[in-house]
């Protein structure tokens, strides 16, 4: 999730996303250490979904409504983190496989929500650090990949699709789950 992308009209920003429980415990250390700002914002791991989403100010019962209808028609997600690469923006990543599940999920909220961003559509990940940390230090991204790959595969089971928001500067928290039960 980037925080770095406040919404015009309130200065808040929302998100949906996957909440990864199920991996907190083996890959929270490591996102501690390389993603700190993300974990003092109160932003646990995650797989995002669209981000940005709505502003803050629009996410009403009437959103919520559409949100739940679209969550609705998606089961539940059994998926492994897998592997880790590089994104296209300089996270490790840890890849979400199968992703079909995912993406569909992904694809259905676009099309409810045109507009809202999808970051990762062809390969979902859970970002756990920045491979940029140090322009001096062009070895972050195997350190961080070192550390992560002996704790993979990690099996994940997601029953719902979580809403952040922005709610104060920098200060993020879940605001509404929505069921997948098909």
């Amino acid at each position: 999730m980037t925080t770095s992308s406040a919404n015009p009209d309130t200065g808040r920003a929302t998100v949906l996303c996957l909440e990864l429980a199920d991996a907190e415990d083996a890959l929270g250390p490591v996102r501690a250490d390389h993603n700190a700002p993300s974990v003092a914002r109160g932003i646990p791991l995650h797989l995002t979904l669209l981000h940005p989403f709505l502003p803050r100010s629009e996410c009403d019962a009437g959103v919520a409504g559409r949100i739940q209808r679209t969550c609705s028609r998606h089961g539940a997600l059994s998926f492994s983190l897998a592997s880790v690469a590089l994104s296209s923006r300089g996270q490790v990543a840890v890849l979400a496989e199968p992703s079909a599940g995912i993406r569909a999920l992904m694809d259905a909220l676009e099309r409810e929500f045109p507009g809202a961003e999808i970051l990762g559509r062809e390969a979902p990940f859970t970002a756990v650090g920045r491979a940029l940390e140090s322009e001096d230090d062009p070895t972050v991204f195997e350190r961080i990949r070192a550390r992560v790959v002996p704790l993979l595969p990690i099996r994940c089971d997601v029953d719902s699709v979580a809403l952040f928001e922005e709610v104060m500067p920098g200060t993020w928290r879940a605001t509404r789950r929505f069921s997948l039960d098909r």
